[in-house]
């Protein structure tokens, strides 16, 4: 199987999201995160990435490791906390976890012949599932499946990060996790570039 230039970019970027969100940072994350962000700097040819690269790269290079994991605590863990920010397209678009939305999902993905892998105990509609079922499309290669993946980003994906993204803006603080979900928002418009110009 050879992957398309433009596919091989895809699959890099959404990995990269991904890795955002998929448990807390470490030290080799961080350090995966300097060099993808170091590339990526100035070179996305879309003005709205490239500033949002820029934004994510800056803080990193200035914040601690300590700092990023208690915010990650703070946000996503914290069972004290009583507005968590939560990752499912359901709580954003429904307003509740395991709403309409995951069944509609999970018909799609049926439908599809997409399974989650059961080594990831979070629904089917979490963030990271999403951006990991537009990765195995990209990597099917079938052009009936472009259809697919466009579906899979309007319908779920977009959602699902424009509430994260709305709810880390409504916060006082303006750590880096605001940050990572501007860098994504910024990254969907791109993907919908894609589609529009029939380069998926």
């Amino acid at each position: 199987m050879s992957l398309s230039e433009v596919e091989r970019a895809r699959i890099f970027m959404l990995d990269l999201a991904k890795s955002f969100f998929l448990g807390e940072p470490s030290e080799e994350k961080c350090q995966a995160w300097e060099k993808a962000l170091a590339a990526l700097d100035g070179q996305t040819g879309f003005a709205p990435l490239d500033q949002a690269v820029r934004d994510l790269r800056e803080y990193l290079a200035q914040t601690p490791l300590s700092a990023l994991s208690e915010e990650y605590y703070r946000l996503f863990v914290d069972p004290f906390n009583e507005k968590p920010v939560l990752l499912t397209a359901s709580y954003h678009i429904d307003g509740k976890n395991y709403g309409p939305t995951l069944a509609k999902l999970r018909s799609f993905l049926k439908e599809i012949g997409l399974v989650k892998d059961e080594n990831f105990k979070e629904p089917e509609d979490s963030l990271v599932c999403l951006l990991d079922f537009l990765i195995s499309l990209i990597y099917v290669e079938r052009k009936e499946l472009s259809r697919a993946q466009e579906k899979l980003l309007t319908n779920f994906l977009k959602p699902c990060v424009e509430g994260l993204s709305q709810a880390l803006e409504e916060r006082e603080e303006t750590g880096f996790y605001r940050r990572c979900a501007a860098f994504l928002k910024a990254y969907i418009l791109l993907e919908e570039r894609f589609f529009l110009e029939g380069e998926v």
